[in-house]
């Protein structure tokens, strides 16, 4: 799916006047809220972001867009995959109750989530719904994880792992594992492959997103003359040192090796293999792209909790409280964001982020 979803993104882009046919993956952040506050987190850490504030869709307003999403799409062959993700899903007490209705309007999707809320009912709930697959973020061992995570929540993640595996249905639900590579992690980047074994996981490492002071200081000047307004992009401010660098390097072959003999399905985010690669995207941030361009606004919409369509920044298409999806995908805020990011590329805050 992933090979054939950039493939159809490189196609879209050359679509004219910032147009595009409506996507085939929808990133609905279904809640902004969140029970940890994650070291490396640009939502609720260290280098955090200013929020857009505003009431939370309800439920019903939720199932009003799924309908909306799933009008847009009748006359299409296809519906498109719908990935839940946060803050935290599992801050909302209906998200069974929305999986269950994504499941009865044909749609497919996943969870992205630090699973460290469900209790054993939610998690049969869960695994009912038709759930595609489950991503699981954990940072390392347990004295890593907890650091990270700001709270002792590793025992309890692993334990709602294996209660899934010990159900009958859930024995085949396809898990991810997700681990953010940081400053907070390097030295245990293997231990996650093992991991991954035992609970009969896929293991994706993705690297911290992050721009220095030059950058971020470009993009926001960038942003105030192209839009009017400054819209952050959501990354780190913090850089890697020459030395961290190299452990993240070593650990990631002998992980490599490692799941090869364990045969654990092993992904990198962005999906850069090789060793001078890898030094140079933390240590060449003014001389190395790992892309050139950014296709990802003319195949995906974001959703946040408040129900603004926006692409990948934090700039608002329109809200869904007010327009369908159909109209906010190709309005001229939309042709405007697209237009401009085809001329130049790339956005200066941009430069690290793990969709282009």
């Amino acid at each position: 799916m992933e090979y054939g979803y950039w493939a159809y993104s490189e196609i879209v882009y050359r679509t004219p006047f910032g147009l595009a046919p409506l996507p085939p993956l929808i990133i609905w952040e279904i809640s902004n809220k969140c029970n940890l506050k994650c070291a490396m987190c640009v939502l609720f850490g260290k280098n955090k972001i200013k929020q857009p504030k505003g009431k939370e869709l309800s439920f019903e307003e939720v199932k009003k867009i799924i309908n909306d999403i799933k009008k847009a799409y009748r006359l299409l062959p296809f519906k498109p995959f719908i990935g839940i993700t946060g803050g935290e899903p599992f801050m909302r007490k209906d998200l069974i109750e929305i999986l269950r209705y994504l499941r009865k309007n044909g749609f497919m999707f996943s969870v992205t989530t630090n699973f460290s809320i469900p209790n054993e009912r939610m998690i049969r709930g869960m695994i009912n719904s038709g759930l595609s697959d489950l991503r699981v973020s954990i940072d390392g061992p347990k004295e890593v994880h907890d650091k990270v995570r700001g709270m002792k929540v590793f025992d309890k993640v692993i334990n709602n792992i294996r209660l899934i595996r010990q159900d009958k249905r859930g024995k085949k639900l396809p898990i991810k594992i997700n681990c953010t590579i940081s400053k907070y992690n390097i030295d245990t980047i293997t231990y996650l492959v093992g991991l991954a074994h035992e609970l009969k996981a896929d293991l994706s490492f993705q690297f911290v997103e992050f721009i220095d002071e030059k950058h971020f200081n470009a993009h926001k000047k960038f942003s105030m003359a192209k839009f009017g307004a400054y819209y952050p992009t959501k990354v780190d401010k913090e850089t890697i040192t020459e030395e961290e660098a190299n452990k993240i390097i070593a650990q990631l072959n002998t992980a490599k090796k490692l799941a090869r003999k364990k045969g654990v399905r092993l992904f990198l985010t962005p999906n850069i293999t090789k060793n001078h690669e890898i030094r140079e995207y933390f240590l060449n941030i003014d001389g190395y792209r790992h892309s050139e361009k950014c296709i990802f606004p003319w195949s995906t919409a974001r959703i946040n909790s408040y129900g603004d369509v926006f692409p990948c920044i934090d700039y608002p298409y329109g809200n869904l409280r007010d327009y369908s999806f159909s109209e906010l995908w190709n309005n001229k805020r939309a042709w405007y964001l697209r237009n401009t990011l085809k001329k130049y590329k790339l956005f200066p805050g941009c430069i690290r982020c793990c969709k282009i």
